[in-house]
């Protein structure tokens, strides 16, 4: 993927990472600093994507919605009890407050609850086989919950990434008997291409 690609110090609202102003914030902020000719734009980073030093968000609030819209996302991918309570909220309830303290945002939601979709790794015996695991890449938190678009989920499987994993499946789901084998295994096969399986199916 893309992101494998990059270096940590071109990825920009890494929240689930640190909740802290990264290299990636610090060399964006200094970028549009540079443009627009605003003074301590790097020193200043984080008070000027959180809003408490105004003139970057004035100029440019989608960079506001952006943050906001990255944020959230990252706050559904963690299971229900780390989010917010489930009740009816508003549409205005959604609105992130910032602030930067302490060297870390502080946003708080939904009712001024603290909000974070930093993930916490939570001790285990398997700790140390997990940490080889995520040295080469293959291990991803417990702590997310996992897309109902997997194909891991329909099928009920181990895990299932390429087109390959697919192919090997001994049975394929029939969804009802609604989808031949056929069909089954080309929906999967979509399934297995995150950011292109809207368009695909």
């Amino acid at each position: 993927s893309v992101r494998l690609k990059l270096h940590d110090d071109h990825i920009v609202f890494d929240f689930d990472k640190e909740m802290s102003c990264t290299e990636g914030d610090f060399a964006f902020v200094e970028q549009i600093g540079l443009c627009l000719g605003l003074d301590g734009a790097r020193r200043e980073a984080a008070q000027l994507l959180t809003g408490e030093r105004p003139e970057l968000l004035e100029l440019f609030p989608e960079l506001a919605w952006f943050r906001d819209v990255v944020f959230l996302w990252k706050m559904l991918l963690l299971p229900a009890g780390d989010c917010p309570v489930a009740r009816n909220w508003r549409a205005s309830d959604s609105l992130l407050r910032w602030t930067y303290k302490n060297g870390r945002f502080e946003v708080h939601g939904f009712g001024s609850t603290k909000l974070s979709p930093e993930v916490v790794q939570r001790k285990s015996s398997h700790s140390f086989i997990q940490g080889v695991l995520r040295w080469f890449g293959r291990y991803q938190s417990d702590n997310k919950s996992l897309s109902q678009a997997s194909p891991t989920v329909l099928t009920g499987t181990t895990e299932l990434n390429t087109e390959d994993d697919v192919l090997f499946l001994n049975q394929l789901p029939s969804f009802n008997g609604a989808l031949g084998p056929a069909d089954s295994e080309l929906l999967l096969t979509y399934l297995t291409a995150p950011y292109l399986r809207i368009p695909l199916l």
